[in-house]
C-alpha cells in the first residue's frame, strides 16, 4: 500500500492502519462508493454519540466556569448533530446503529484516564481542552471525508447538511483553543515557567499555523466546488448550444435531400419521355441517376446518424445537470415499462425474454428506466442472426446490495474490447456500422450518478452478461412475481 494512498485512507473514520496491513476490517463490506458514504455516516453517528455521552463527565471535571459552560454547549449542539445524521441516514435506507467507532471510542478513554489522574485544576482543564480537540478534529476530518462523498453522488441537500455541521465543528474548536488561553492566564504563577519555554511557544506556532492550513485548505475546497459547478454549467449551455445549432443545419439537409430524391424520378421520366428512341436512356445517363439516388441516401443516412448522436449527447449530458432522487424503487415495474416501449421491436425480432425475481433497491427511477431501455436495446441491436433472441433478467439481493442480471445469447463482444465498450463513442462491435456508441456509456454515466456499478462477462457467439449492483432497501418485502 503507497503511502499516499495509506495517507487519505486514515482521514476515513473507522480505518486502522492495522487493519489495512493485515487482515479485513470488521465492518460491512465496501463494493462501492456509497458504501463507503453510509458507513462514514454511521461511524460519525457513532462518535457523535459517544461524544454526547461523555461531554456531562468532562463538565464535571472542569474547573474553568468557562470551560464548564462550552462543554455544556457542545453537549446541545452534539445533540443536534446526532439527529441531523439520523435524518441523513434514513434517506439512505440504512440503519444509524452501524459499527462503533474506535476511534472516538479510544480519544475519549484516554480523556477518561487523564480525569483520574492528580492534576492541578488549571492544568486538568487544559488537559481537558486538548482532549475535546482531539475529538473535534476526529469529527472534522470525518465530516470533511463524507461531505466530498455527498459531492460526488449528487446529494445536495446532504452537502448542506454536512457543511453546516463542519462549520459548527471548526468553530468550536476555534473556541477550545481560545479557551486553552484563556485558562493559562487564569493562572499565570503556575504555568508560567512551562510557557515560557521556546519549544512550548514553537509548539503554539506549529499548532496555530496547521489550524490556519487546514482552514484555508477547507476554503480552497469549497471554492474549487464552486468553480468546478460553474464549469459544468457553461459546458451544458455549450452543449446544449452546440447541439441545437448543428440539429438546425442538419434539418435542412435532410429536407433538401428528400427534396432532391421527390424530384428524382420526374426528371429521370421527363429525360425519357423526351428521348425518340422508344423512352430508354443510354446506360452512362441511368448510372449517373443511380449515383445520384445513392448519394442522396447516404446523405439521408449519415443525417440521421449525426441526429441520433447529437440526441444521444444531451441525454449524456443532461445526466450530471440534477442530483439523482434516490428513493425506494420497485424495478419490475420500470423493466415492463421499457418493454412495452420496444416491444414491437422485440417482436419483430421473434425474442424472448424472461423475467425473474427483482428486489426493490434504492435508485433514481429516471435513471434505472434509462439504465434498463438501454441494456434491452443493446441486446436486440446485437443479437445474433443465426438463434432468435433470448433475453433473461433476474435479481437478487446479497446483504446490503442488489445484484441484477441480464443475459442474453446475442454475438456477443471480443475480450479486447470489453474494458472500452463503457466509453464515450465506442461501439459494442467497432467493425459494425450500427449504433453510436453512447447507450453503454449513458448505462454506466446513470449507474454511477445512482452510487452503483455495471460490469459485464461476455464470449463471442454465446452472448453477454450485463450485472447492476444498487443500494438495497433492507427488510423490505420482495414484490409479487405476476
Amino acid at each position: 500500500m503507497s503511502f499516499l494512498l495509506l495517507a487519505v485512507l486514515c482521514q476515513i473514520p473507522g480505518f486502522s492502519t492495522v487493519q489495512a496491513a493485515s487482515q479485513p476490517a470488521p465492518f460491512m463490506k465496501l463494493t462501492t462508493l456509497t458504501d463507503l458514504y453510509i458507513h462514514g455516516l454511521q461511524d460519525l453517528h457513532s462518535a457523535e454519540t459517544q461524544l454526547f455521552e461523555a461531554l456531562p463527565f468532562m463538565a464535571g471535571a472542569a474547573s474553568n466556569p468557562g470551560l464548564r459552560a462550552a462543554f455544556e454547549t457542545h453537549r446541545a449542539e452534539t445533540g443536534i448533530h446526532v439527529s441531523h445524521l439520523e435524518d441523513v441516514l434514513s434517506l439512505t435506507g440504512a440503519d444509524a446503529e452501524g459499527e462503533k467507532c474506535r476511534g472516538m471510542e479510544g480519544l475519549l478513554k484516554e480523556g477518561r484516564a487523564l480525569i483520574r489522574e492528580e492534576a492541578d485544576p488549571e492544568v486538568l482543564d487544559a488537559g481537558l481542552i486538548a482532549a475535546a480537540r482531539k475529538a473535534e478534529h476526529y469529527q472534522i476530518a470525518g465530516y470533511s471525508s463524507v461531505r466530498v462523498f455527498a459531492v460526488l453522488l449528487g446529494e445536495e441537500e446532504v452537502v448542506g447538511i454536512l457543511s453546516a455541521t463542519l462549520e459548527q465543528e471548526l468553530a468550536t474548536d476555534g473556541k477550545l483553543t481560545n479557551l486553552v488561553m484563556a485558562v493559562i492566564n487564569a493562572d499565570r504563577e503556575i504555568l508560567t515557567p512551562v510557557i515560557q519555554k521556546p519549544e512550548t511557544v514553537e509548539c503554539q506556532d506549529q499548532l496555530r499555523e496547521m489550524n490556519e492550513t487546514l482552514m484555508l485548505s477547507l476554503v480552497r475546497q469549497h471554492e474549487l466546488a464552486e468553480e468546478l459547478e460553474a464549469k459544468n454549467k457553461d459546458l451544458q449551455i455549450l452543449i446544449n448550444a452546440a447541439s441545437h445549432d448543428l440539429r438546425t443545419p442538419l434539418v435542412n439537409v435532410k429536407g433538401f435531400a428528400s427534396v432532391i430524391q421527390d424530384h428524382l424520378q420526374p426528371l429521370r421520366g421527363g429525360v425519357s419521355t423526351d428521348r425518340q428512341s422508344g423512352g430508354e436512356l443510354p446506360e452512362e445517363h441511368e448510372e449517373i441517376f443511380r449515383d445520384i439516388e445513392a448519394a442522396v441516401a447516404f446523405i439521408h443516412a449519415s443525417a440521421g446518424k449525426m441526429d441520433g448522436l447529437l440526441r444521444g449527447l444531451l441525454v449524456f449530458s443532461r445526466l450530471g445537470m440534477q442530483p439523482p432522487k434516490l428513493q425506494t424503487v420497485n424495478p419490475r415495474g420500470i423493466l415492463e415499462e421499457s418493454l412495452a416501449a420496444t416491444q414491437f421491436q422485440i417482436e419483430a425480432a421473434g425474442a424472448e425474454v424472461v423475467i425473474g425475481e427483482l428486489p426493490l433497491c434504492r435508485a433514481d427511477p429516471n435513471l434505472l428506466g434509462q439504465v434498463i431501455s438501454n441494456l434491452i436495446e443493446n441486446a436486440l441491436k446485437y443479437r445474433d442472426p443465426e438463434r432468435p433472441l433470448r433475453l433473461e433478467i433476474s435479481g437478487v439481493q446479497n446483504g446490503g446490495r442488489c445484484l441484477y442480471h441480464f443475459r442474453d445469447n446475442g454475438i456477443g463482444i471480443a475480450a479486447q474490447y470489453q474494458e472500452k465498450v463503457f466509453d464515450l463513442f465506442h461501439r459494442v462491435n467497432p467493425g459494425e456500422e450500427q449504433g453510436h456508441g453512447l447507450g453503454l456509456a449513458i448505462v454506466r454515466r446513470a449507474m454511477d450518478r445512482m452510487g452503483g456499478s455495471v460490469t459485464l462477462e461476455s464470449a463471442l457467439d454465446k452472448g453477454t452478461a450485463f450485472s447492476l449492483t444498487l443500494t438495497a432497501i433492507k427488510n423490505a418485502v420482495p414484490p409479487v412475481s405476476t
